[in-house]
């Protein structure tokens, strides 16, 4: 199951976090399509919704390592 994890970090790459959100969501459409015979889940609008509000979220959180090494290097 943790190869299906998203992380906050994952936010920073956007190529990265499109790939295993696309992991994500193959994954958990499996059953409504195969046994229950119902619609999948939309990928492109949920993606999309994320991505807006990541912009948000990448204001307030910080890669502690780069930040780290910048400081250390001043």
């Amino acid at each position: 199951m943790s190869k299906y994890l998203l992380l906050i970090d994952d936010l920073f790459n956007k190529n990265l976090f499109i790939k295993k959100f696309l992991k994500v969501i193959d994954y958990y459409n499996f059953k409504p399509i195969y046994f229950y015979k119902s619609n999948s889940v939309n990928y492109k609008e949920i993606l999309e919704e994320i991505l807006d509000i990541s912009k948000n979220f990448t204001k307030i959180f910080i890669d502690v390592n780069k930040y780290l090494y910048k400081t250390e290097k001043k």
